[in-house]
């Protein structure tokens, strides 16, 4: 139920950049056009919306089984290796995104804690840094879920086959 809630979220989210960053850029092209012009906004923000979305969008990604699955060996397995080799990797997956969420958490608290400022726009950099650390606790956390799940199924599966 929390994975869930957690993956509708980051695509509300991401669509909503998606949206924005489509307007920004009409802007921009008719601005161009028209004026001959830019607006100088839409290059930095693109960039930060392109983050937003790539990692914000890890957890709903992962929901709709969207993310890329080789199993081109496992698949030769009896399905109760396969179950146990998909527990343990999605356990080490678990651990490892828990790992990347706190390691990229660091730079986006330093570029706070320092008032760090795009050269541009002069907009904080602590926002589109902490998309990441965001959107790795997201998938974390629905990575966990899953593993939680697949540790019941796991359970339910060896229980009835004693």
């Amino acid at each position: 139920m929390t994975s869930n809630y957690i993956s509708r979220i980051s695509a509300v989210i991401g669509s909503a950049v998606i949206i924005i960053l489509t307007m920004l850029i009409t802007v921009e092209v008719l601005v161009r056009s028209i004026l001959g012009k830019s607006i100088y906004i839409s290059f930095e923000m693109s960039g930060y919306g392109l983050i937003a979305i790539t990692c914000i969008g890890l957890s709903y990604t992962e929901m709709v089984g969207g993310h890329v699955d080789i199993d081109f060996i496992t698949k030769r397995f009896s399905p109760s290796v396969q179950k146990t080799l998909h527990l343990v990797v999605s356990a080490l997956s678990t651990i490892f995104l828990a790992w990347l969420t706190w390691v990229t958490l660091g730079p986006a608290i330093d570029n706070f804690n320092n008032n760090v400022v795009s050269t541009i726009l002069h907009f904080p950099m602590w926002v589109p840094y902490s998309f990441v650390p965001i959107g790795y606790l997201m998938f974390t956390i629905v990575k966990l879920n899953e593993v939680l799940k697949d540790v019941l199924n796991f359970h339910k599966l060896n229980s009835n086959s004693i």
